[in-house]
């Protein structure tokens, strides 16, 4: 799963709302001061906020709440969150079709806000493509009930088998229906991540190049361990070790070569 972009409002340097693309292998440049300890710090808080927690210092205005939200990317994607979701909403009920509106362009969008310093967030979100009207949104997490009362009031006609027998699917496929022939609209929008899939976000680890790991006990406990046992796995099977290394030396070469170009505007005479 690799972040595809990030947004962040109201987090120490950035007053609005600042949108950042991402890829499988980002480089962050720019002068001192200018936020790009920000875009780090920023995303290991969304990801951990216990190790990474909240301060009164990382709020630009005191009296607004912080706001990130880090879309996600990942080929199992769909696969993961049908396995989380399918126990709320079954593939009778349109789980196919949640996943659909949840994942626009394949890709999942999770927004966290947080209005006061904590290890934690007041609020984590799901952003999907939903009806406008009020009474319309989010039919998959309706009730029966609920449903039979939207039938009722929009005077929402089912097939000859009878309102009692009829399938939610089959009740949302009606009045689903009804609103693309009133042209009732459809737009994004956040609803609460009550199918905690959040709880399937990746891990982070972040520490400062600018000291020795030795200094940063926890990054040691928590990580060096894995890490040494994935290098000692990968270097003798299929030798995948070497073309990972590969990998890393070419993408750190194109990254040399762009912060050389960058730096040339600035230093004529910069040797490589």
């Amino acid at each position: 799963m690799i972040i595809t972009n990030v947004a962040i409002s109201n987090y120490r340097g950035i007053t609005g709302s600042q949108l950042i693309p991402l890829n499988r292998f980002s480089s962050i440049v720019g002068k001192n001061d200018t936020g790009k300890s920000i875009i780090l710090n920023s995303i290991a808080t969304f990801l951990n906020p216990r190790d990474n927690p909240v301060t009164l210092t990382d709020f630009n205005n005191a009296e607004r709440p912080i706001e990130i939200a880090c879309r996600f990317l990942s080929e199992e994607l769909r696969e993961v969150l049908e396995a989380r979701i399918k126990s709320r909403i079954k593939k009778a009920d349109g789980l196919d079709e949640f996943l659909d509106d949840i994942l626009i362009d394949r890709q999942l969008t999770i927004r966290k806000t947080v209005a006061t310093p904590k290890k934690g967030f007041d609020a984590e979100q799901v952003l999907m493509v939903d009806y406008e009207e009020k009474d319309f949104q989010f039919l998959y997490g309706k009730s029966d009930e609920e449903l039979n009362e939207i039938l009722d009031r929009y005077q929402i006609t089912i097939p000859v088998q009878g309102r009692g027998r009829n399938s939610k699917l089959e009740k949302i496929k009606h009045i689903k229906e009804y609103c693309k022939s009133n042209n009732i609209g459809r737009s994004a929008r956040y609803i609460d991540d009550e199918f905690k899939i959040c709880s399937l976000l990746p891990d982070v680890e972040l520490f400062k190049a600018d000291y020795g790991l030795e200094v940063d006990t926890r990054f040691k406990s928590n990580s060096v361990s894995e890490i040494l046992e994935y290098l000692e796995r990968e270097s003798v099977e299929k030798n995948k070790l070497a073309v990972i290394e590969s990998e890393i030396s070419d993408e750190m070469q194109k990254e040399a070569n762009s912060v050389k170009k960058y730096m040339s505007e600035y230093v004529s005479n910069l040797k490589e």
